[in-house]
């Protein structure tokens, strides 16, 4: 069955399909090679014969690129704007990143940082769903932020987002609006409601762990200690699917734990603070954390008098992380509080 699928496939490639692959690989040699001129010659009698509506963007986008490193730009510029005003839609990479070509080449060549800026923002408003957009939307912050414009830059973006609230790049704007109005300007309620619109609105974004942690800081930077802590057990209860799935890949679940068990630190309830250590340990005991926390919960442990449960923490610790760096600190910490280990 294999063999027959084999050569049915083979079949189904027409010898001119094959030719025009080996001239693209060949094509594509000599632009390796420098051979720029040439490659340009390659590639658009391939353009001539592309049957493929995708091979063909390749090629023109190639050929533009061709001119670029060639030098001559008013060339490359023109075949650049020929395929970014000409896209097949908002999802068409080779367009976008045609635009994102031009910002660079108007910026760095010929220092018109204006004209670099609108093409960055059009590259975002015009080709949301690609690649492409986020180099742009990175130029384009780094743009504001070096001149010092946070407020005018969360204005712009504020705007996008009203535009694009439904393509792949709006998660990424909301975020980072949210970012800014905490870290930044310190303005944390507002940052808060930016946090969660995008916990709600974009519940399958990579970035939503990120802004759940970031709330419960907004919190302690607004002194609201109590539901700093609500939010960040809310949180790990959430999260602990992982212990089901063995992905312990979650950023902010150990500092969310960490921060869980210094809140009763900080409050003297140490046998609570120990409470957390412990079931961070039952939930992933295949963590690298759980060594340092053993040794949280022997200290604490002793601070509330009870030797003999810091010993028997102090034995776990030997036998279950014999190679942990604190298996001696903990010795130590019991032969300096007079504890035989």
């Amino acid at each position: 069955m294999v063999l027959v699928l084999v050569v049915v496939s083979a079949c189904a490639t027409t010898r001119s399909a094959w030719d025009f692959r080996r001239e693209l690989l060949a094509t594509e040699a000599m632009a390796d090679r420098r051979q720029y001129a040439e490659a340009i010659e390659g590639y658009e009698s391939l353009a001539e014969r592309a049957e493929r509506e995708d091979d063909l963007h390749y090629l023109r986008y190639r050929i533009a690129y061709m001119y670029e490193q060639l030098g001559d730009l008013e060339e490359a510029l023109a075949r650049y704007e020929a395929m970014y005003r000409n896209p097949t839609g908002s999802y068409d990479d080779y367009a976008a990143r045609a635009m994102v070509r031009t910002a660079r080449i108007i910026d760095r060549e010929y220092g018109d940082r204006d004209e670099a800026r609108r093409l960055w923002v059009g590259t975002v408003r015009t080709f949301p769903n690609t690649n492409f957009a986020e180099d742009a939307y990175r130029e384009l912050k780094r743009d504001y932020r070096d001149r010092g414009m946070i407020p005018e830059l969360i204005e712009l973006l504020s705007g996008l987002h009203a535009e694009l609230q439904n393509t792949e790049i709006a998660d990424n704007i909301v975020y980072d609006i949210g970012r800014m109005l905490h870290e930044d300007l310190d303005e944390c309620e507002e940052a808060i409601e930016m946090y969660r619109l995008l916990t709600i609105r974009f519940q399958r974004s990579s970035l939503v762990d990120d802004a759940l942690w970031h709330i419960g800081r907004c919190y302690r930077a607004l002194g609201d200690i109590d539901r700093e802590y609500a939010h960040l057990l809310s949180f790990v209860d959430g999260r602990e699917l992982s212990i089901i799935l063995a992905d312990y890949n979650y950023t902010y679940y150990n500092p969310s734990y960490k921060r869980l068990a210094e809140i009763h630190e900080e409050r003297g309830e140490l046998r609570d603070a120990i409470a957390i250590y412990r079931r961070f340990q039952r939930t992933f005991p295949l963590s690298l954390d759980n060594d340092d926390m053993q040794y949280l919960i022997m200290r604490h442990q002793l601070t509330l008098g009870e030797p003999e449960e810091a010993v028997r923490s102090y034995r776990l610790l030997v036998r279950e992380w014999p190679e942990s760096r604190y298996v001696r600190r903990g010795e130590q910490l019991l032969r300096d509080a007079g504890v035989e280990p």
